[in-house]
């Protein structure tokens, strides 16, 4: 019996020893990444904030979700939307607007360029760009 007792013990702990994991390995970020869409006046405090304004009241109208690790976003419709996910003990925010108004720049190592299009390709040759109340 004696035996028997400790046998059973000792099968116990092998499993639980074995059933452990590496914490070193584990996952650090959330398995999903939340879109919240924000109001106009919201996206406006959050930006001239840089986002330390953010709190769960802006959490109010779920969207979607998608993979974190894929980092695939769903195609969303015209707005202004929160993206978040958590990353260690923290949650991390990433504010997006969606619009037709798309933007490339281009490096050749002497001029800043940017250019600007629509989400059908075409240049856009007309628009006044500031950055910091500067145009540039």
């Amino acid at each position: 019996m004696r035996k028997e007792i400790i046998l059973f013990f000792l099968i116990i702990s092998y499993f639980s020893i074995r059933g452990q994991q590496n914490l070193s390995d584990s996952r650090r970020t959330s398995i999903y990444t939340y879109i919240y869409q924000v109001n106009q006046k919201q996206t406006v405090d959050l930006f001239k904030s840089g986002m330390n304004t953010f709190t769960d009241e802006y959490l109010h109208t779920l969207i979607d979700s998608f993979l974190t690790t894929g980092r695939k976003a769903p195609l969303l419709q015209k707005g202004n939307y929160l993206f978040i996910h958590a990353a260690g003990n923290h949650i991390e925010g990433e504010l997006t607007t969606i619009d037709d108004l798309q933007y490339k720049l281009l490096n050749n190592n002497r001029d800043f360029i940017i250019i600007l299009h629509n989400k059908s390709g075409q240049s856009i040759y007309n628009a006044s760009v500031f950055i910091n109340k500067k145009r540039i």
